[in-house]
């Protein structure tokens, strides 16, 4: 399955979540595993393969279970060593999604469910695991930016296991979870303006800097910051999807085609089958760009692609901005938020930080990761004092899920 870019980290399920073809994983892990039984998350077959949280952390031991993409699924409910998946699957049998679930089917330990994807396909069985007990950790955005039906029925199957997703937006960056405490808070959004694509702050940045931009959108490609095929970031498409997420974890429940999206490049040259058309492309274009730019600096300006929210209408377009403008300031992969609330008005709330590539974004999903198993273990505890099976070394926190995953 073609996800969105993880790259290398220094911890285990990073790394693994990182192998260039390696997109989606399950994990299954024992809440009766103690926690001195290795000195880090269990992420393997054996405790040699842990490495990631010290032992005094009190994290869960996870072992990978079951790994999946295009080529095919590997599968050892007794673990798999993550050093070894990208070449298991090399030589893997094809075998759907489904038979891999139904093979999984049964298990006495919780089950956490990791989408790295960029699949609507796989979106799609979220709430169905959720319904089922399963925890899910995406970065996968279809399904939190779907249709707003599709959207409620996600956020009550949430209810029943943990869905944690906090880099659908700004990679690492807590763009969700300030935004979700603010409205938790009575903190209402007033507008909202945000760079919240780390590749187009990268091509604009080096575009401003005198690169052509069809050579800008080379080495975004070439550094691993776009899609497969940079298209899906020059369309505006994957932008518009991140201010729907926001705006929904806001409290503003709206529906994807009330989001105005104005793809940058021409049309046409979004029709492009891969990178090496699309740069082709866009290199006819290379100096009216580049004349555009000098126009804007000229006026003391700076182009930026951004996602704003004005009360009423949610927009994903390049704007001229001040160049003393937070969003001018923004570095080459940086993403910038600027949120305006009922408190933070004269004075805007902005998170700012790198929104693309490299280890934030496989390290917020180990985070997730982390935060989900916790949570399936509470509820795993909850459960067994419900049967009126005391678990002394664990918390009695409530099963119930927050729906908003928080």
């Amino acid at each position: 399955i073609s996800g969105n870019r993880l790259v290398r980290s220094a911890a285990s399920l990073s790394s693994y979540l990182a192998t260039s073809m390696v997109k989606l994983l399950i994990c299954r892990f024992s809440p009766s595993a103690p926690a001195t039984a290795c000195s880090s998350v269990m992420i393997g077959a054996c405790p040699s393969v842990c490495v990631a949280c010290p032992r005094t952390s009190g994290a869960p031991c996870l072992r990978l279970v079951a790994a999946f993409d295009t080529r095919g699924a590997v599968l050892d409910r007794t673990g798999l060593d993550p050093r070894l998946i990208a070449g298991q699957l090399e030589h893997a049998a094809a075998r759907p999604l489904s038979a891999l679930l139904r093979a999984l089917h049964g298990s006495t330990a919780p089950l956490l469910f990791v989408d790295c994807t960029a699949s609507e396909a796989v979106a799609a069985r979220h709430a169905g695991l959720l319904e089922r007990g399963i925890g899910v950790v995406t970065a996968n955005k279809h399904g939190l930016a779907g249709a707003l039906a599709t959207w409620r029925t996600l956020m009550r199957a949430a209810r029943r296991a943990p869905l944690r997703a906090a880099t659908t937006v700004g990679a690492g960056l807590p763009v969700l979870s300030t935004v979700r405490a603010l409205r938790r808070r009575g903190d209402a959004l007033v507008s909202l303006r945000a760079t919240l694509s780390g590749t187009l702050a990268y091509v604009l940045a080096s575009a401003h800097a005198g690169v052509r931009l069809s050579q800008a959108v080379a080495q975004a490609h070439a550094l691993g910051y776009t899609e497969p095929n940079p298209a899906a970031d020059l369309s505006g498409a994957d932008v518009a999807r991140k201010l729907l997420i926001v705006l929904r974890s806001a409290g503003i429940e709206i529906e994807p085609h009330d989001v105005s999206v104005e793809p940058w490049v021409s049309v046409a040259a979004l029709h492009a089958r891969d990178a090496g058309e699309l740069v082709r492309a866009l290199q006819p274009l290379d100096e009216a760009f580049a004349a555009r730019l000098a126009a804007v600096r000229a006026a003391g300006k700076r182009l930026v692609y951004a996602a704003s929210y004005d009360g009423q209408q949610a927009r994903a377009g390049l704007l001229e901005v001040d160049e003393h403008d937070a969003l001018a300031r923004a570095r080459a992969g940086e993403n910038v938020v600027r949120l305006r609330t009922a408190l933070h008005d004269r004075v805007p709330l902005v998170i700012a930080g790198p929104g693309a590539g490299v280890a934030v974004t496989a390290a917020g999903v180990h985070g997730d990761v982390v935060s989900a198993a916790r949570a399936l273990l509470a509820g795993a505890r909850s459960a067994n004092i419900d049967r009126g099976h005391i678990d002394t070394a664990g918390s009695t926190a409530s099963a119930r899920h927050h729906p908003a995953w928080a």
